[in-house]
């Protein structure tokens, strides 16, 4: 027994459990916050050296991001004696997938039939428990002998839109160099969608005592979840002051928030952060030369003013013009300096009727640009930088969406109003597009000289969607082929309220 505690368990813990409420965990690059404490136990934090220990347990898929222990297992370990492993939890997820909603309740009815199904169950876990004892004999030298004779299951104790929880006995027998034991234990799973298209696996371990045990059990892991759930309210909140932070363009202040979340690791934070930053330096850059520009303006026309202060007062009025108080569009700069041929002014009504178009979206699913970009073929593809789908997938429209159905509606939404566009892909449907887009660069040929310009204009147009101003795609679709997730006029109309 003494090998089996030195490769799983002996490792000193820190004494810093209950300083805070809630302990910060990265679930596939995004930070979440957990309870510090289950019950009695406490969280011990991922970068706890045990964590490779337990993860060794796991199929290399699966990672662990969290576990809870009963502290006096903890004051064991360090005095260097067994723990009694009495209570465990571990939290689990499987990372590097975006799932969607389908992906969870598919995992849901999975564990639903299981349930029902239980010789199927009892043949998986005890082919899992014979895995794992090699293993451990293999690592600890030491002969180990798990098996299970029943299994029990207990109806669902939580059967939410986000959240699945169910319960199994277990009567398990161990032998550990011939030494015989034999425990009840209950192992209840909880599966939670968390925003961000990520699914965590929460398994609860601990001996069962008596007609009361299963009853307290679920009990603990409800006010676990309501408390998980407080913690996720509060990522949420946090997320929206970060977004009106940037949109108010109080920078510092989103900052300051971000760097927060950069500093636990989260990828998007540090992303926005280094965004932001290069934002603040660009737009400093930016008033420099607009100050510039304004001050060559007033000396010219000081210049004017100068030299017609003899001339009759009706010539006098020629040059007395207002001076703009700010030339915040670098259009207007390029228009001070040089003639625009028909394409710009194109561009220019183009980026005008897309201005227009995010002003009338809701606040909460308004990208936070558009952009214009010329493709290889000559022809005008578009770039919709999209709020932080963890922010959008707050709201019932897009709640527990996947990526591909959040981008799929954003281009519907896109082409319908800027290109006239409605998912009819034929030639007679791409006419009207091509006409309508052709109009806006020259509005005075016939239909079929306009529809050709548009139709030139969008050859090869693609719509690549980002999250966020980033330099990562998360999708690319052609402007206007088939809908993947066609939807109704409503939801693109619930868009704009």
């Amino acid at each position: 027994m003494k090998k089996i505690l030195t490769m799983l368990f002996v490792l000193v813990f820190s004494s810093t459990h209950a300083s805070e409420s809630k302990t910060n965990v990265l679930v596939d690059g995004w930070i979440f916050y957990f309870p510090e404490n289950y019950s009695e136990l406490v969280a011990v934090e991922p970068s706890n050296p045990i964590f490779n220990n337990l993860n060794s347990l796991h199929p290399p898929e699966v990672e662990l991001l969290l576990a809870y222990m009963l502290p006096s297992d903890l004051e064991r370990i360090n005095s260097g004696l067994e723990p009694t492993m009495s209570e465990f939890v571990q939290v689990t997820t499987i990372p590097g997938k975006d799932y969607g909603r389908e992906d969870f309740m598919e995992q849901v009815n999975n564990d639903k039939q299981e349930l029902i199904d239980n010789e199927k169950t009892f043949n998986s876990v005890r082919e899992a428990l014979e895995e794992q004892s090699e293993k451990l004999s293999s690592q600890s030298g030491v002969n180990i002998d798990n098996s299970i004779s029943a299994l029990i299951p207990f109806p669902p104790f939580i059967d939410e839109k986000d959240t699945f929880g169910y319960t199994y006995l277990a009567m398990k027998e161990q032998r550990v160099n011939g030494e015989y034991s034999k425990t009840a234990r209950l192992t209840s799973t909880l599966l939670k969608y968390l925003m961000e298209g990520r699914i965590v696996n929460i398994a609860f371990y601990s001996n069962y005592e008596d007609n009361n045990s299963l009853g307290l059990q679920a009990s603990a892991i409800k006010k676990w979840n309501s408390d998980f759930d407080d913690l996720i309210l509060i990522i949420e909140n946090e997320l929206s002051s970060i977004l009106s932070a940037e949109d108010a363009e109080n920078y510092q202040e989103a900052l300051v928030m971000l760097q927060k979340w950069a500093s636990l690791g989260d990828t998007w934070a540090k992303d926005e952060v280094l965004r932001l930053e290069n934002l603040v330096k660009s737009k400093k850059t930016k008033e420099k030369e607009e100050k510039s520009l304004l001050e060559r303006i007033a000396e010219s026309q000081q210049s004017e003013k100068n030299e017609t202060e003899n001339e009759p007062n009706q010539f006098k009025s020629l040059f007395e013009f207002e001076v703009p108080k700010k030339i915040d569009n670098s259009i207007v700069e390029t228009l001070f300096n040089q003639p625009v041929n028909q394409f710009d002014f194109g561009v220019l009504k183009l980026e005008m009727e897309i201005d227009e178009y995010l002003e009338e979206l809701n606040w909460n699913f308004r990208p936070k640009d558009i952009g214009l970009h010329v493709n290889d073929s000559a022809g005008i593809n578009f770039q919709i930088f999209l709020r932080p789908l963890r922010y959008m997938r707050q709201f019932d429209l897009f709640k527990n969406k996947s990526t591909d159905y959040i981008c799929d509606v954003m281009r519907q939404s896109f082409v319908n109003d800027v290109l006239a566009f409605r998912g009819d892909s034929s030639d007679d449907g791409k006419f009207i597009t091509h006409r309508n887009f052709g109009s806006i660069f020259n509005g005075y040929g016939s239909q079929k000289q306009r529809a050709k310009i548009g139709e030139l204009l969008l050859t090869n147009s693609v719509t690549k969607i980002y999250e966020d101003i980033s330099n990562q795609t998360i999708c690319e679709i052609n402007t206007l082929g088939d809908y993947h997730y066609p939807v109704d006029m409503m939801t693109l109309i619930d868009l704009k309220k």
